[in-house]
């Protein structure tokens, strides 16, 4: 029910219709249950509304770049699930990755290659994502304690695994502060420390564990205010620290947080995406090789560029393997589970990266509702992964094409090798 609850307030991506009707069913099955990894309901309702675009453009024998483009909402125009667009940044975004990765000439290079080779295709695909950010009801804290040589031990109720949320935090902690990131410790995660907060997750742990940090930090400067009135304007942070301990001082301060619900609807703010993909197909075997992909990545004003672009590069690296090679196989006869291990389940490897990636992070675009500016960066590039599977269904119709055959065809995902080669319609005889 909560992935089909999410699917209503994404599915939309970034297409305006004055009449939409939706309505969703949950039903049994006689398969096992299963969890979602990250982005649960709104990866699938993205690549939903990115198959239908490709479908109309297909009926129309339209461009699909352009039916895209002409059905894109305008700045302040509300969602059917009342959300506005403010800051609405992603007609500029297609515009700049267009022209930054040179799409229209790759595209006549790409005709140019199907025309002369027939065993292999290429294709190339262009896609958006709106990823909507929802703070309400979330609820996080943050502990500082200083000690006399200066040094500041933070204590945050987030869970590190490789989002960067300590180096985050820290920095936040050292720039609120007015101090270097080296006078700066993270302990583990503790609810010793911090009891009776969220679990890490929704992309909005780092951004909300800063926040309380800052909180914590303005506590701890107002302890502080005394201090530094009677020392001279130049005095060194160790020195207001140790002056503090001696007037008996508390220097333990904790920061808390607990936002209000958006004015602007389901989400507080947008994460946008922009991605352009372009492969090479084996029509004999269906293998797929992406050639180059171009990320445009709306962060705000990042918290950390190093550590957002790599959770740009690994979220998009997760949503290829949804789209391409992670296919969940279960035997119909019993319900069991046939991939379960990577002799059946393939997750990503190293050649699965494309051979040219290029991640940008959206300049001059500071959030005004974020923490600092920023925005989140954890799960909002995963779904731009389809734009792999559908540069490769471009690169299926030019096969296709060879034979005569121009009509629209059903490919879910994700798009195997067993898949594509089915659909490029290879004949034995």
């Amino acid at each position: 029910p909560g992935s089909l609850g999410t699917v209503f307030q994404t599915i939309d991506n970034n297409y305006y219709c004055p009449n939409w009707s939706i309505t969703g069913y949950c039903a049994r099955t006689n398969l096992p249950s299963n969890t979602s990894m990250r982005g649960p309901g709104w990866i699938n309702a993205v690549y939903f509304m990115e198959y239908v675009m490709e479908h109309v453009a297909k009926t129309l024998n339209a461009d699909v770049t352009s039916i895209k483009q002409l059905n894109f909402y305008k700045e302040n125009q509300v969602t059917p699930y009342g959300q506005k667009l403010v800051y609405y940044n992603i007609p500029t975004m297609w515009e700049t990755v267009k022209l930054s990765s040179d799409y229209d000439n790759r595209v006549k290079d790409v005709n140019a290659y199907n025309s002369s080779n027939k065993w292999t295709k290429r294709g190339i695909s262009l896609v958006n994502v709106k990823f909507g950010i929802g703070w309400q009801g979330a609820q996080y804290g943050v502990l500082l304690n200083v000690y006399e040589d200066g040094t500041v031990n933070v204590t945050h109720s987030g869970t590190e695994i490789g989002q960067g949320i300590d180096t985050k935090v820290a920095q936040v902690v050292a720039y609120e502060l007015g101090i270097g990131l080296d006078q700066i410790v993270v302990f583990q995660t503790s609810t010793v420390a911090q009891p009776n907060t969220n679990a890490t997750g929704g992309s909005i742990t780092s951004g909300l564990n800063s926040l309380a940090a800052i909180n914590a930090c303005q506590i701890l400067q107002e302890k502080l205010k005394p201090v530094r009135a009677q020392l001279p304007p130049n005095s060194s942070w160790v020195q207001v620290v140790s002056t503090a301990i001696a007037q008996n001082i508390d220097l333990q301060s904790k920061g808390w947080v607990n936002p209000p619900a958006s004015p602007y609807g389901p989400w507080l703010y947008n994460s946008y995406v922009v991605a352009c993909s372009e492969v090479l197909l084996d029509v004999l075997t269906g293998e797929i090789q992406n050639l180059r992909t171009d990320i445009l990545f709306d962060c705000g004003k990042s918290l950390n560029p190093a550590i957002d672009i790599g959770q740009v590069e690994g979220a998009f690296m997760q949503g290829v393997g949804l789209h391409t090679i992670e296919e969940v196989k279960v035997d119909m006869s019993d319900g069991h589970l046939i991939s379960n291990g990577t002799w059946e389940y393939k997750p990503p490897s190293s050649q699965d990266i494309p051979i040219d990636f290029r991640v940008t992070l959206l300049k001059n675009a500071p959030n005004p509702v974020g923490v600092l500016s920023s925005k989140a960066s954890g799960e909002p590039p995963l779904a731009a992964g389809c734009s792999v599977s559908l540069a490769a269904r471009h690169a299926i119709d030019a096969a296709r094409e060879d034979i005569g055959t121009t009509t629209f065809f059903t490919m879910g995902s994700p798009a195997t090798a067993e898949a594509i080669q089915s659909n490029c319609l290879v004949s034995c005889s």
